[in-house]
């Protein structure tokens, strides 16, 4: 049995871009409405636009300009998207970076810039957590709720 999409929403990080842009198309032309959060104001305006061009009629796109380390930030956007949508069917936490140096000889560890280091771990691993946990009450509502992590 093949899952619908149809009236489901998804609210998504990284969705602005890359993996999490592209992956939202499909869905969208099949009646999912999406909730993106990103830090970058205009790409979250070209995404919206991007997916809005293919999206079924009655598909809903939002974003939100905010930073996954940021606690609040990510719970005005859970409450946002519930206000907006009125659910969360599922979530997909691809918001990502890698260090600058990663691959080089000056990536070594002894060498990483410590506030690198921080944003790397805020953005992969803090934020991943802050909007699992702060979603959950969202999706803990859900028969079978749909959770997407990307390891980067």
């Amino acid at each position: 049995m093949v899952a619908s999409f149809e009236g489901k929403v998804i609210a998504i990080t990284g969705g602005s871009s890359g993996m999490g842009l592209s992956i939202s198309k499909l869905p969208a032309a099949q009646g999912t409405s999406f909730s993106l959060l990103g830090v970058q104001e205009e790409a979250l305006n070209r995404a919206i636009s991007e997916i809005q061009a293919v999206a079924a009629p009655d598909v809903r796109v939002i974003g939100t300009k905010a930073d996954v380390r940021e606690r609040s930030q990510v719970e005005a956007w859970v409450k946002k998207t519930v206000m907006e949508l009125g659910k969360v069917n599922g979530a997909v936490n691809f918001a990502g970076v890698i260090n600058k140096t990663m691959g080089k000889p000056e990536g070594e560890t002894e060498v990483l810039d410590h506030d690198e280091w921080d944003f790397c771990i805020g953005i992969n691993l803090t934020g991943v957590m802050q909007c699992c946990g702060l979603r959950y009450r969202s999706l803990q509502m859900m028969a079978v709720p749909l959770l997407m992590q990307q390891a980067r």
